[in-house]
């Protein structure tokens, strides 16, 4: 099995971080504007792409407050549907968040693999942007997919 991790320090505190990647507004803020998501364990985030055309459906499994998110991919594209999705978070020096992102559990290292690596390099920087107070906006909007 595949992994894509990624690791960053964001300028802001763990509290903030874990707000943008857990809320709605957080996460239509840096991710696709198509976002909905609630804060609990066993509930399902969905993130639409390309007008609602493609929809990535996540189910929450692990949320410690300002420390881990982890979903589980359950509907989306076939080779999505398994793998898991986690945000790891430590308090880092200057009031900063140590982030590391994993996306597990890919079968194989070809297919859609290689270009959702590259997607998730592109779309991270808008999260720390976005908590950092850049205002990037989200990676995917409606109005430009």
């Amino acid at each position: 099995m595949a992994d894509i991790r990624q690791e960053m320090t964001i300028g802001a505190a763990p509290e903030r971080v874990y707000e943008a990647i857990t809320t709605r507004n957080g996460l239509s803020g840096w991710w696709t504007d198509d976002a909905s998501a609630a804060d609990k364990i066993g509930s399902v985030a969905e993130f639409g792409f390309f007008s609602h055309a493609m929809v990535f459906r996540m189910r929450v499994d692990e949320l410690a407050p300002s420390t881990r998110v982890k979903w589980t991919c359950i509907g989306g594209p076939d080779e999505w549907m398994g793998t898991q999705v986690s945000f790891d978070l430590a308090p880092a020096l200057s009031d900063s968040t140590l982030v590391r992102f994993t996306h597990s559990g890919w079968r194989a290292e070809d297919g859609m693999y290689p270009s959702a690596t590259a997607t998730w390099a592109h779309i991270m920087p808008h999260l720390k942007g976005y908590v950092e107070g850049k205002a990037p906006g989200p990676y995917f909007k409606r109005d430009s997919q």
